[in-house]
């Protein structure tokens, strides 16, 4: 089992302008499939100091992203991210911020769910 999906940058609602320190989030799950695995690309494209990129899963923030380098210190690169939890079915989200009016600088792509072992 797996399945994948696409997704464009976190912004407002009708890709306007977020307002001054604004939040935009977008929710993601696998619908009833049971899995353990889940993974994901997210790119951050120069953020400001106060911009920040948390990822929860089942509600819990799991970690917090500002930039995203690949392994040579190379800044605005694509970046893999994987996590292994227990199998069931769960819930991700992704709660971009901005200091400044306009859309926060963070993509999200190619999230997947699998089974362990597929």
């Amino acid at each position: 089992m797996a399945s994948g999906k696409s997704m464009n940058r976190l912004c407002g609602r009708d890709r306007s302008l977020l307002a001054d320190a604004s939040k935009t989030s977008l929710n993601f799950s696998c619908g009833d499939k049971s899995h353990s695995q889940f993974s994901f690309y997210f790119l951050a494209v120069n953020p400001s100091a106060n911009q920040f990129l948390k990822f929860y899963v089942d509600g819990v923030l799991y970690k917090t992203y500002q930039s995203s380098t690949d392994g040579s210190g190379n800044y605005n690169r694509w970046q893999p991210v994987s996590i292994t939890e227990t199998a069931g079915t769960h819930s991700y989200r992704w709660e971009a911020s901005t200091d400044l009016a306009g859309q926060p600088p963070f993509w999200v792509d190619t999230m997947r769910c699998q089974r362990a072992g597929s």
